[in-house]
């Protein structure tokens, strides 16, 4: 292929150089590379002119499917391709080829549906395929300056360098995207164009993505810190700055994770280590066990606060960890523990033997006093101590099935029941009086009271089952 402009030959590639013996295309004319190959193109013209037809081809009187040669001519340029046309190499070597490699790379070219083009060292434009004018328009045309084009091209492009452009399409009627790489070849540059509206469309929706995770996490009182597969902040929320007291400017700056639990413990926000490299061999295998979502862990802190953090594995070889303030939690569950143990501890007080059973007829707490009269400590039993357990005790020692019968029936209630009272006269001499109570959740209160004196029984409580 060899391009000519006003009739001076200004591009030629490989196999046309060698067919003219030179590797300078300086001052080289259409008269010198005519003289070259009129003896194999007998109607090849004498000269060019400004003929605008678009295409004239010349044939060779040669066997068919073996040379020719196609000619095109617009404005003030003109190309002449050479196809299955033996160098000048090839010839002396005596190889006749049947298909040039030009021919083949011409044809990959035109065919590509990259667009591709060739710029000159005064940035025109003296070669491109038919995608390059699909997406610039069919009023662009070749030898034209660049600013005439859709894109800039940068400046300080480099050979091999790539850069994206964006620009509307009215071919397509929407906004198009390209990654394009430059290639440099002596004085002219071959542009590659790669379409790229499909990563900037994932790059939006990553970004749009993103910024609806970080609305979301703006509204949890959970912290929460986002390392990427490199171990930099790329994702935190205001909680996070409102339980560390952190710098916002610190965060946003995307800390590495060393860089970020260290800010942590200068600040005496994170348990503190006995020394420094345990410090790092701990966090290493904090991050290790995160990325397994292993990763769970109480930090009481000097200040007296107490944080729950979490660390979970993330895609593509992020990890998340989640810091959330329980002190307000652990504060109510050590008072409700300290409630529980006071209530235990009045209730063992007390001289008649209690206990709790559930709806479903297991013992859910007793006192001293029944586990000292009936010989059974309910507590240290890994098995439920339930009802059924109970009446095998009672047959053993009261040996009596009325009254246990009864209250037997009264626990099976679920809906109006009122207080149940029964007295039995032991072989003792002694009383047992049992009375029970229903309470919240269907749970009852079993009392049993052992005397010598008859105590007053209500009434009403006599009246049941």
């Amino acid at each position: 292929m060899l391009l000519f402009e006003n009739g001076v030959l200004i591009d030629a590639d490989r196999d046309a150089t060698a067919l003219l013996g030179t590797q300078e295309l300086k001052d080289v004319t259409w008269a010198h590379v005519r003289g070259v190959v009129a003896n194999r193109i007998a109607t090849i013209p004498v000269s060019l002119g400004n003929n605008n037809d678009p295409i004239r081809t010349y044939p060779i009187n040669a066997r068919p499917g073996e040379l020719r040669a196609t000619l095109e001519q617009w404005n003030k340029y003109a190309k002449l391709s050479l196809h299955n046309w033996p160098t000048q190499n090839k010839r002396k070597a005596g190889v006749r080829v049947p298909v040039s490699e030009f021919e083949s790379l011409t044809n990959a070219s035109m065919d590509s549906p990259f667009p591709i083009w060739r710029m000159s060292d005064q940035n025109k434009v003296i070669w491109a395929n038919p995608a390059f004018f699909k997406e610039c328009g069919n009023r662009f045309r070749l030898g034209e300056h660049a600013d005439k084009m859709k894109i800039r091209i940068p400046d300080d492009l480099k050979s091999g360098e790539s850069f994206r452009v964006s620009y509307e399409s009215e071919h397509h009627g929407s906004t198009r995207h390209f990654d394009i790489t430059m290639i440099a070849n002596g004085g002219s540059r071959t542009f590659f164009a790669v379409n790229a509206d499909k990563a900037v469309q994932a790059d939006d929706a990553r970004r749009n993505f993103v910024q609806t995770l970080a609305k979301t996490f703006a509204q949890l009182s959970t912290g929460l810190a986002i390392f990427d597969r490199d171990r930099r902040l790329v994702l935190f929320n205001p909680a996070l700055l409102d339980q560390f007291g952190l710098p916002a400017g610190f965060l946003s700056g995307e800390p590495t994770l060393n860089a970020f639990f260290d800010k942590l413990r200068q600040d005496r926000m994170i348990p503190e280590p006995r020394n420094y490299g345990s410090w790092r061999e701990r966090i290493m295998h904090m991050v290790l066990d995160a990325t397994d979502d292993r990763y769970r862990e109480i930090w009481p802190l000097p200040s007296g606060e107490t944080f729950r953090v979490t660390g979970r594995p993330h895609p593509n070889g992020a990890v998340a960890f989640l810091f959330e303030d329980i002190s307000a939690e652990l504060s109510l569950e050590r008072r409700f523990r300290a409630q529980l143990d006071i209530t235990k501890a009045v209730i063992n007080n007390l001289p008649s033997a209690i206990a709790v059973v559930s709806p479903g007829g297991s013992f859910s707490m007793t006192n001293a006093a029944f586990q000292k009269m009936w010989h059974v400590d309910p507590d240290s039993s890994i098995a439920n101590f339930t009802w059924v357990d109970f009446e095998k005790i009672w047959q053993d020692k009261v040996k009596e099935t009325l009254i246990i019968g009864s209250l037997s029936n009264y626990l099976r209630l679920y809906h109006d029941r009122h207080g149940w009272v029964r007295e039995l006269n032991q072989e003792s001499g002694k009383i047992l009086r049992i009375q029970a109570d229903p309470i919240m959740g269907g749970y009852t209160i079993l009392t049993f009271h052992e005397g010598t004196v008859p105590v007053p029984i209500d009434a009403k409580k006599l009246t049941t089952n």
